[in-house]
């Protein structure tokens, strides 16, 4: 939360206060803080350290704290308390839900952080409300206490504002005490976040710790704390191996009674990453088989989401979950109508702003041009006007038909957003 020139606890307006954070975005001396108790809290020691968006903008996101063991400390012993009050109710959480759809960035920070530009992070969070209509409601009377223990959610860059949004709102409906740990990337949308659900819940807004992290020593305090917690991470399969290895790294480390100036555990956090990004590319191409038996509309909408969903590339990350589907000829027709009116229509599809791989669009025209060549059918494309304008476009998205084990666009290793659709089997 940015603290610079005033506070948003003095007498001006939400409004005002959006105001002031879209005109101080680019001040140097712009600090935020974690939240603890429903509060504004500076770190415990820690200190600030300064941070850019991605990309050449590399907007100045301000000052954010450097959280460690004695925030990670103070704010279980926060949510310990707050974890025998009544769950919020739903209908106040789908009205600070609403709010936040409505405004989603107010300060334009979330777009900064994420090298977007506004109208282009609007669409990332448009699905809330709808992600949120089956939002659960509070456990039974006497369900037990395991519900009370905090829940900490360390979320990926990769899992995007949407999820990170979503996976709060149903904790905090089902009556768990969350402490939200998110990647820098997505600090400005936790703040935001607890800002609104503060001003929404009032004293309930206990429930939620914001701590904002540099290093990995929230991690470790977390995973070495002797207060009840559940420690979850959110984000790709591959980023949450690397995160478990840290995890039990830290665990290890405090079992041998291993000082903690000899202790190594945070030097790995950039090369765990590097690791996670390595696997999911050994991933690819991904295949999933769709038998004749299959449902083509529901087999439509989980390749769509597997293939192109927003997640992917809002967290920047350059590989899709799936890369090839092989069909029964019999399905083949009908699947194909299917997977392009879900294209056109589903909410969850990556509508493909400013890829953060800028060599992504030349990558694109290669293969576009490889299959061609190779008489694979182009049944769908997308493209974007180029951010310098000029009437350009820049190719965002390709699906390809009538694809060969022989091509070489079927031996493409380099992730795109590019989906290859093969008859399984002869006709």
């Amino acid at each position: 939360m940015k603290t610079a020139q005033f506070s948003p606890n003095d007498s001006r307006t939400r409004g005002q206060f959006a105001s002031f954070l879209a005109g101080a975005i680019l001040e140097p001396l712009t600090r935020y803080s974690n939240w603890i108790g429903g509060e504004a809290v500076p770190p415990q020691g820690g200190g600030y350290v300064p941070r850019s968006g991605p990309g050449p903008r590399g907007a100045d996101l301000g000052d954010w704290p450097r959280s460690g063991a004695a925030d990670v400390e103070l704010a279980l012993t926060e949510l310990a308390a707050a974890g025998s009050s009544p769950a919020p109710s739903g209908a106040a959480l789908r009205r600070a839900a609403s709010e936040l759809d409505q405004d989603p960035d107010p300060s334009g920070a979330s777009a900064a952080a994420l090298d977007l530009e506004p109208s282009e992070f609007d669409e990332y969070s448009e699905p809330l409300l709808a992600d949120l209509e089956d939002l659960p409601g509070p456990p039974r009377r006497g369900a037990g206490a395991a519900n009370r223990v905090p829940l900490a959610l360390h979320v990926d860059g990769s899992a995007g504002p949407l999820v990170l949004w979503s996976r709060l709102w149903r904790a905090l409906a089902q009556g768990r005490p969350v402490l939200l740990v998110p990647a820098p990337s997505l600090g400005p949308a936790a703040d935001l976040a607890a800002d609104v659900l503060r001003a929404e819940l009032g004293s309930r807004a206990g429930a939620l710790a914001v701590l904002h992290q540099e290093s990995a020593e929230v991690t470790r305090a977390l995973a070495i704390s002797e207060r009840p917690v559940e420690l979850t991470h959110v984000g790709p399969p591959a980023a949450g191996e690397a995160f478990e290895t840290l995890v039990n790294q830290a665990r290890k480390e405090a079992l041998a009674g291993m000082p903690a100036a000899n202790r190594p555990f945070g030097l790995g956090i950039g090369a765990g990453g590097r690791r996670a990004r390595a696997a999911v590319h050994e991933l690819l191409p991904a295949t999933l088989e769709l038998g004749p038996d299959g449902d083509p509309r529901a087999a439509a909408r989980r390749v769509v989401r597997l293939a192109f969903g927003r997640d992917w590339a809002l967290g920047g990350w350059d590989a899709q979950a799936l890369r090839r589907v092989r069909v029964a000829p019999s399905l083949l027709s009908s699947f194909t109508e299917c997977l392009l009116d879900r294209l056109e229509r589903d909410s969850a599809v990556d509508p493909a702003p400013w890829p953060l791989d800028k060599r992504q669009p030349e990558r694109l025209l290669e293969a576009r041009r490889i299959g061609l060549g190779e008489g694979a059918t182009l049944i769908h494309e997308a493209s974007r006007p180029s951010r310098g304008g000029g009437g350009t476009a820049i190719l965002t998205r390709l699906v390809f038909t009538n694809v060969e084990d022989r091509m070489g666009l079927a031996r493409l290793r380099s992730p795109l957003p590019l989906l290859l659709l093969e008859r399984a089997g002869p006709a």
